[in-house]
């Protein structure tokens, strides 16, 4: 019990790995709860790995002067412990130091965009209807609360919502008709009333199965509101297509790096990531853009975007970092798992995966880049899984989500359809959509086609093309025979590999 009101007393709570450490139940439960509630300092006595389920937890190495506890892995230290207890100065995005980052206030959380949800209107003689309303109500609320850039108002009038200073208003009528339902949903603008987006769904309603209807329905409104290419995301970005970095709000900043993800472009991504890292500096105690930056630095490695030095460490420190400041930010956890996937920490990648998708279930973004490495791991069956319910979910998300079928049906040897996901997928400005497509041609055959295509890849890879031979070891590192396969499909469309 003692120990028990220490840690909930404390503001840091510092962890000491070690082999026995590791072993011990005692210090894998007191490190837990210290994890749970954001007070975690991890260290490594002896430089071993922290146990499974902390390993997503940056432990500062003090096994190399173990006598001396002194420089730079002290220092670490003691700015960790100066983040837990508030007291740490401010550390710009660009110097992205081994441990840890200042965490200030929040101060571009002002223009975080409100959205009230009106009661749901009830049309029918059903006396489960009102109650599936209700119940309807609370999860869209609580669902569109687990996307950290939104904040959720529930049960509001259209007035209320006004009054609050809420930006969007999401209305929606629930109709019986016989065996049949319909809810019409709209998401509409507080000042103008101005329609965003609508969509009915029309399902068969019958009381055996109301709990799969109740969870159908949040699905498809949640994510086709507020996932990253959703409705409201794609009319927040509208008024930031042409600011110049300098000039964005830290949210906007973060709308544009969704932007970038939806494009995939070398020019978007130098936009997006200069927004970011002056947003960082602006605000460096929000999660959801130390995540973002975490991204920036990973796409300059996946995709030779103007990549920086050390670029996947980079991004994988600034992915500790946004957990450091919310361990319970779904997006900070997917950059986790992206950083730790291309660090080759296969482990830590899985587990953050998890976390991911608990803590957010129906961000689509998450749920098709999970499914897509999960299948490069050669769990080509769970990651497909995961992917198509991601495109099922958002058949409008960005047109990369059609890789994973791609990959999928390539590995399987089913040639037409993996063509058919990779000519779905229509992003002309980036290569690997061309690279995919001669693949695809050139195993069905079609090998004029496909040399078109490989022509149009050399055409926009961003630098040499012998570093393409390293970047398919990036991402095939755990499914060697994937690289060797492509690089003899690649092959085919006469595209001859260094």
């Amino acid at each position: 019990a003692r120990i028990e009101q220490e840690l909930a007393a404390a503001g840091a709570v510092v962890v000491a790995w070690s082999a026995a450490g590791s072993a011990s139940r005692w210090v894998k439960d007191e490190a837990a709860f210290a994890a749970e509630h954001g007070k975690l300092v991890a260290i490594s006595l002896d430089g071993s790995i922290p146990p499974m389920g902390f390993r997503q937890y940056h432990a500062i190495d003090l096994s190399a002067d173990p006598e001396n506890f002194g420089g730079s892995a002290f220092d670490a230290l003691e700015q960790a412990i100066a983040t837990r207890l508030g007291t740490s100065e401010t550390v710009t995005a660009s110097d992205t130091p081994v441990v840890s980052y200042a965490a200030g206030p929040a101060s571009g959380n002002e223009t975080v965009p409100w959205i009230a949800i009106t009661p749901i209107r009830v049309r029918g003689k059903e006396p489960d209807l009102q109650e599936l309303a209700d119940d309807l109500n609370d999860s869209l609320a609580s669902g569109l609360a687990r996307f950290s850039y939104l904040k959720v108002a529930s049960k509001a009038s259209a007035a209320e919502a006004r009054a609050a200073g809420a930006r969007y208003v999401l209305d929606s009528t629930l109709r019986q008709s016989g065996s049949r339902l319909r809810l019409s949903a709209h998401l509409r603008t507080t000042g103008s009333a101005r329609q965003v987006w609508g969509q009915d769904y029309d399902r068969p309603f019958d009381s055996d199965t109301i709990f799969d209807l109740h969870d159908d329905l949040t699905d498809r409104v949640i994510t086709a509101v507020a996932d990253p290419y959703g409705a409201l995301m794609r009319d927040l970005a509208v008024p930031v297509l042409d600011k110049n970095p300098e000039d964005m709000t830290t949210y906007e900043a973060l709308i544009r790096h969704f932007v970038y993800r939806q494009r995939v472009t070398a020019d978007d991504h130098a936009i997006a990531s200069r927004a970011v890292e002056l947003a960082v500096e602006r605000d460096p105690g929000n999660a959801d853009l130390w995540a973002a930056l975490a991204f920036s630095f990973m796409e300059g490695y996946k995709n030779r975007y103007h990549e920086q030095e050390n670029a996947a460490g980079r991004a994988l420190q600034c992915a500790r970092r946004a957990i450091e400041i919310d361990p319970r930010s779904a997006y900070a956890q997917y950059a986790l798992f992206e950083t730790s996937f291309f660090n080759q920490d296969v482990p830590a990648a899985k587990q953050a995966a998890l976390r991911a998708l608990e803590l957010n279930p129906r961000d689509t973004d998450a749920m098709a880049m999970i499914g897509i490495l999960t299948m490069f791991l050669g769990e080509w069956e769970a990651g497909f899984e995961c992917f198509n319910r991601a495109r099922k979910l958002n058949p409008n998300g960005p047109g990369w989500y059609w890789f994973g079928g791609f990959y999928y049906h390539y590995m399987r040897g089913e040639n037409e359809q993996a063509l058919d996901c990779a000519q779905r997928a229509d992003m002309p400005q980036y290569h690997a959509y061309h690279a995919q497509l001669a693949i695809a041609l050139a195993e069905c055959g079609r090998i004029e086609e496909a040399r078109k295509e490989a022509q149009q890849f050399v055409e926009h890879w961003p630098i040499a093309l012998e570093a393409y031979v390293e970047n398919i070891q990036r991402w095939f590192f755990a499914t060697p025979e994937l690289a060797t396969r492509f690089r003899e499909s690649l092959l085919k469309a006469g595209l001859e590999l260094p």
